[in-house]
């Protein structure tokens, strides 16, 4: 049975083109050699996911929906790290033919790039850092 936290309801999917749209007019892009993955910072704190992956990638419908299925997954497993994205996954047709653990690993890896980014919108693209600020010395005269 799935838990809340690692369900994957209808309002963590990116179902209309207008959704898509969105993410695809200014994104906070990331990719490797078998994913490219588009991110949109949105004003609540939910994740959702859409799925792009086409024909140029495989004729095959087995081989396009196990892709879909893998990134959808990791999605699933990680939603709560991904917190306030909406993510357009996009496999390439190199991800065909690589092997699952792989795909895994570069998958997790780019969904974690993303969630490091800065949430806030302040300066600089790195969440600020969980670390106390160093403390200066007094200057006594």
């Amino acid at each position: 049975m799935l838990t809340a936290r690692n369900d994957f309801p209808r309002t963590a999917r990116l179902l209309a083109a207008a959704d898509f749209a969105a993410v695809f007019a200014s994104p906070v892009r990331q990719q490797s050699a078998w994913f490219r993955v588009q991110a949109l910072r949105r004003a609540d704190g939910n994740a959702r996911i859409g799925l792009a992956v086409s024909r140029k990638v495989s004729t095959r419908a087995v081989a396009r929906n196990r892709l879909r299925r893998l990134a959808r997954e990791l999605f699933r497993l990680q939603r709560a790290s991904l917190a306030g994205w909406d993510l357009v996954v996009m496999a390439k047709p190199a991800a065909v033919a690589a092997e699952v653990a792989a795909l895994r690993a570069d998958l997790a890896r780019l969904y974690a790039r993303i969630a490091a980014l800065n949430p806030t919108g302040t300066a600089g693209t790195m969440a600020p850092s969980s670390r106390p600020a160093p403390v200066e010395p007094d200057s006594q005269p």
